[in-house]
């Protein structure tokens, strides 16, 4: 198979993956910490992501009995159907795999890397092609 026809996108995606790779290593390293932050790790990632919310709708649809009667948070279950249904679903597959603050970050992972793939694809299509920093592939 040929790779070098596929070289910009993989490089895209190599890059993607790398710099999400690297934030996460720094959070469970607890790096944040050694250079003057109060004390943080992964889990301060996954309680700041809007994860839990996306959690409960992994784990419970929009059923709002369901969330009510295995979830006490303080914000109205009219709130939970607010989220977007793609995400839910995608950390529900990878909770198949993983658990699920694990699932989330994948899915997050995932996303970026498509997103990465449809950006590049769009760009593509509408600007002509000039060289990435001089690059050329």
């Amino acid at each position: 198979m040929n790779f070098n026809k596929y070289r910009p996108q993989l490089l895209l995606l190599l890059i993607t993956f790398l710099s999400s790779a690297l934030i996460w290593l720094a959070f469970y390293k607890n790096i944040p910490q050694k250079i003057g932050f109060p004390q943080t790790s992964l889990e301060t990632v996954y309680a700041n992501y809007d994860g839990p919310n996306y959690m409960i709708i992994a784990k419970c649809g929009y059923h709002k009995d369901c969330i009510a009667q295995n979830f006490s948070l303080p914000l109205p279950l009219e709130y939970y159907p607010a989220h977007l249904p793609g995400f839910p679903l995608l950390i529900k597959y990878f909770n198949f795999y993983v658990n699920t603050p694990k699932a989330m970050l994948l899915a997050t992972l995932f996303g970026s890397l498509l997103f990465t793939l449809t950006s590049y694809f769009f760009y593509k299509l509408f600007f002509k092609e000039k060289p990435l920093f001089g690059w050329r592939f």
